[in-house]
């Protein structure tokens, strides 16, 4: 845990869903249904799985070889990027360099943003005054996206309020 102590809040989030394969990559946003391929979007050659964007990926050669020398001779030691300091320090430096897994917080309203591609969320705001209807639906959205807790204990209480396996909601 000494290593993340000292990581930014939306580093060690990056670092929690890279270790447990929950990262906002296109695998696992196709899983969840999120988009439509799992395919990379950076190559189109193959899943967009953390094995590919940290090794494999055809079009992130250069950021590649900044993380290669940053971490070392255990660069292709996925343990070691993982858990090290040094190693964590060297992938946070090449997830940042990709700008494949974005955060940023915007100063005049203290939205979090996620992983947008640059004008993906203006569109979104410009559309809500439009969406909302009586029922404040969209005022309703926009307050949840306000307070979604994005620590490793939000995450871990947002996972056991999801049904389990053969749980269903009777409505």
């Amino acid at each position: 845990m000494r290593t993340i102590e000292s990581l930014l809040r939306r580093d060690s989030a990056v670092l929690f869903q890279l270790r447990t394969g929950h990262a906002p990559l296109n695998k696992h946003l196709h899983r969840m249904r999120c988009v439509e391929s799992p395919t990379c979007d950076a190559c189109g050659e193959a899943d967009e799985t953390v094995p590919h964007f940290i090794y494999e990926c055809q079009a992130r050669l250069t950021e590649r070889r900044a993380l290669r020398k940053a971490a070392g001779k255990n660069w292709r030691n996925r343990a070691y990027l993982l858990s090290d300091a040094t190693g964590v320090k060297a992938l946070m430096g090449y997830v940042r360099e990709t700008g494949r897994m974005r955060w940023s917080r915007r100063e005049e309203d203290g939205i979090q943003e996620g992983n947008f591609e640059d004008g993906e969320r203006k569109e979104e705001e410009e559309g809500e005054d439009e969406e909302e209807g009586e029922d404040g639906e969209g005022e309703r959205r926009a307050k949840e996206t306000e307070e979604v807790d994005t620590t490793i204990e939000g995450l871990l209480k947002w996972f056991e309020r999801l049904p389990r396996g053969g749980e269903r909601d009777s409505a």
